[in-house]
């Protein structure tokens, strides 16, 4: 039985191109999201971001997804118990 030829990889040039772009597209993402909310700026995880670029959200939707994905995991600031 003949061998199956090995699907082929991407290449390096094509692997930091993406790499690039998703650099630059997380980059717009959370000045976008630094306008709309600054504590859902630190407290989003890297995966959320991961995510939203798969999806293929531009940087402006991923950051209102983001806003609100962190709005549903915390408490609003005015519910917290002082004393």
């Amino acid at each position: 039985m003949p061998r199956q030829p090995r699907p082929k990889t991407k290449t390096s040039k094509t692997v930091q191109a993406e790499t690039d772009s998703y650099r630059a597209w997380k980059a717009d993402a959370v000045k976008a999201l630094a306008k709309l909310h600054a504590l859902a700026v630190v407290a989003t995880p890297d995966g959320c971001w991961t995510k939203l670029y798969v999806r293929g959200l531009s940087p402006d939707d991923a950051a209102a997804q983001a806003a609100r994905e962190y709005d549903s995991t915390h408490r609003p600031g005015w519910g917290k118990k002082r004393g």
